[in-house]
């Protein structure tokens, strides 16, 4: 019984407060919000003014700050998208940001491909080499993770193919860090390459 109490009271906390409230005590966690609660708007603006004010973020409670800069670890609310975007951010003196972008859900979305999985991937590598985001100095660098196959079986279940892609992004400082929407736009290159292999399927006689 005292268990779940502590795990109601842990909850009440992580509701009020937010998640890093959750392992501290009442007491603590008060005295926290109201010495440093200006802390929280400034943190606002540091992540507005990284990524853009036009989106809701959620920093999560793997963020943390150290003699070598401050590490965030931002979710972006995108609504209705195309693939599921997570971003580690950190500044110091030389600001960088590493972003993840799930793309398994949007694959599993289209019924057929006309080509398969290894296409796909030597495709969308081949052409984002050629982009040039980030100029010639810092230019952004693509990285794959990928396993599965583009294909339902007989009784129409997805394979479960996953497709991550991991883009590191080296700044000039803080505020030359891409906002959402830049990436957006990155992303937005990778799903057209996808969306160019969905199958054409044959229009039947009237």
């Amino acid at each position: 019984m005292r268990d779940d109490a502590e795990l109601d009271d842990r909850r009440k906390r992580g509701k009020k407060y937010g998640g890093w409230a959750m392992d501290v005590s009442d007491a603590e966690a008060e005295e926290t919000f109201q010495n440093y609660s200006v802390g929280i708007q400034l943190l606002k603006q540091i992540v507005e003014g990284v990524f853009g004010k036009n989106h809701t973020y959620y920093v999560e409670n793997d963020s943390y700050a150290d003699e070598e800069g401050i590490h965030l670890e931002v979710f972006p609310e995108l609504g209705k998208h195309f693939c599921h975007m997570e971003i580690a951010v950190e500044l110091d003196a030389n600001p960088r940001m590493m972003v993840t972008a799930r793309f398994g859900e949007y694959l599993k979305s289209i019924k057929s491909f006309d080509c398969d999985f290894d296409e796909l991937l030597k495709e969308i590598d081949s052409e984002s080499n050629a982009w040039d985001y980030g100029g010639d100095f810092t230019p952004w660098e693509l990285s794959c993770d990928a396993e599965g196959e583009l294909e339902w079986d007989d009784d129409d279940e997805w394979s479960g193919a996953e497709l991550n892609y991991s883009l590191l992004i080296q700044g000039s400082g803080y505020w030359s860090l891409p906002t959402i929407d830049e990436l957006n736009e990155y992303l937005e290159r990778i799903k057209e390459i996808i969306d160019s292999h969905k199958k054409k399927t044959a229009k039947k006689d009237s």
